[in-house]
């Protein structure tokens, strides 16, 4: 399970959690982002980057001024996204893959890479996320995740 005592602020929900800011226990922020998945398999692969509190800050702030309502919905998450993108290209450090049902559930797999990695993959748009292709791209990527499937 993802740290138990983690507090989640969630940002986007697509049939579960697609991107949310995690606190953990000891106070630090990661940013969550679903960057692929298999729905036939009912298997998420998620991108867990460390950052500091402004930058969580802005990711809170960005995200309650774009998405004011439904009718700003799809504007909103063009420009959240375009927002949150350009936050992590600074991401340093390590990262994690999490492959599991749910992002709040057991993982059945946790791999760590460098944040750069993973950083241009998180906050994509669920077309992308939900993209069989994508899934099997990162398997390919990342073989140790294939040891799942």
């Amino acid at each position: 399970m993802i740290d138990p005592g983690a507090e989640f602020e969630i940002i986007g929900w697509y049939d579960g959690i697609s991107e949310a800011l995690r606190r953990s226990r000891d106070g630090r922020w990661k940013y969550v982002s679903l960057i692929a998945w298999h729905r036939e398999a009912n298997l998420r692969i998620f991108g867990i980057v460390a950052i500091d509190d402004a930058v969580a800050a802005d990711i809170r702030v960005v995200s309650a001024a774009c998405l004011p309502g439904a009718h700003a919905l799809e504007r909103g998450w063009s420009e959240l996204r375009g927002r949150i993108a350009s936050l992590l290209t600074n991401a340093k450090g390590r990262a994690e893959i999490r492959l599991c049902e749910e992002i709040d559930g057991e993982a059945a797999v946790v791999l760590h890479v460098e944040a750069q990695e993973i950083a241009a993959m998180m906050g994509q748009e669920i077309d992308e996320v939900i993209d069989t292709r994508r899934f099997a791209d990162l398997l390919l990527r990342f073989p140790a995740l294939a040891g799942r499937t």
